[in-house]
């Protein structure tokens, strides 16, 4: 069976959306690479089915997606491959 989603894709980005760190009111879900055809909506708790998308996408590749709070504090905590990932996807756009 395939496992693959886009909760586990090194190019998957979860920002946290709200006030601040403490009201937090969801998750958006963002692909980096924009390959996604409904990229950024909320993940629903990383039940939504179009999370699925990941069985199919040509970019796939499994890793630990950018789990990113609302303040954006967590960017220091990013691994270098990370970092990357998420300064190309702010300056794309």
């Amino acid at each position: 069976m395939n496992k693959r989603s886009c909760n586990t894709c090194a190019f998957a980005i979860f920002q946290d959306y709200g006030w601040s760190n403490y009201t937090v009111e969801g998750t958006y879900f963002f692909c980096a690479k924009d390959l996604h055809p409904d990229n950024g909506f909320d993940r629903f708790y990383g039940e939504d089915k179009r999370l699925n998308y990941g069985k199919f996408c040509p970019g796939y590749e499994e890793g630990e997606p950018i789990e990113m709070d609302v303040q954006e504090e967590m960017v220091e905590e990013l691994t270098p491959g990370q970092r990357a990932i998420w300064e190309e996807w702010l300056n794309s756009g």
